[in-house]
């Protein structure tokens, strides 16, 4: 098993009442289930959007979810699909990839305010947004709950976001190639101000050279304290990413 050598800063300090939201596999997230029945603010989707999906079947009716993503829409899930359908020995990709543009009208686009724009820190129109624009003029109610996965541009965005950290009260962020960017996510973490509930090390590294690259972490925070001591790491709940790679361990030091 690898190991993933994380600052004592990244480690959470007590126990908090998580639930798992989004894949049992790559894509979920351990979050503290108090802080469902806020508005969701989501970035970055792809082809899964399962996260959202539990949020809008955990929380209150009136919750409100708004998601944002440049990369995807309906062209792409169509041309995907259709590409697909001609690769009649992989049976399963084509069905995944119906399901999707299925899904993506069915639930994306009418039960969750979706936006095809990228995040970004100054650039405002067409496909670029800014993260105070988005937390404030999308009829979102605060403080709101935040999940960020912007496959390594969200380093752009940390000091923004630590900025309107009033207005938001728990994030879900996957940090990519951490060790590079060490230093950034522990000033992120202490000026946050919020609590560390969960940390999970991305085990989906190259299946061809698994030496190359580092793995991404998830981490997710909370404005709520903790209800018991620390009982250790890993959480009951938490699941490999992709099953077929070698686990990772995380050692606080």
């Amino acid at each position: 098993m690898k190991t993933l050598k994380l600052p004592n800063i990244l480690e959470p300090k007590q126990d908090y009442p998580l639930v798992r939201l989004g894949s049992s596999r790559d894509g979920g997230y351990l979050i503290d289930k108090r802080l469902l029945n806020n508005d969701l603010l989501s970035f970055g989707i792809s082809g899964d959007w399962k996260f959202e999906k539990d949020w809008k079947r955990l929380s209150e009716p009136s919750c409100r979810i708004v998601t944002f993503d440049g990369s995807i829409g309906a062209a792409k899930f169509l041309v995907d699909a259709v590409a697909s359908s001609f690769r009649l020995h992989k049976p399963d990709l084509i069905m995944r990839n119906w399901r999707v543009l299925v899904d993506y009208f069915r639930f994306l686009k009418t039960q969750t305010s979706f936006h095809q724009k990228f995040l970004t820190r100054n650039t405002v129109g067409g496909a670029h947004e800014t993260f105070p624009n988005a937390l404030y003029n999308y009829s979102l109610t605060q403080p709101v709950f935040l999940k960020m996965d912007i496959e390594g541009n969200e380093y752009e965005l940390l000091d923004v976001i630590i900025d309107h950290k009033a207005s938001l009260v728990g994030i879900a962020i996957e940090f990519h190639n951490p060790l590079a960017n060490i230093e950034a996510i522990k000033d992120f973490v202490s000026g946050i101000d919020m609590n560390i509930t969960n940390v999970h090390a991305n085990n989906c590294l190259s299946k061809y050279d698994s030496n190359r690259g580092e793995p991404s972490i998830e981490i997710s925070l909370s404005t709520q304290t903790g209800t018991e001591p620390f009982s250790g790491h890993p959480h009951p709940l938490e699941r490999e990413n992709d099953p077929t790679c070698e686990p990772i361990a995380i050692k606080f030091a």
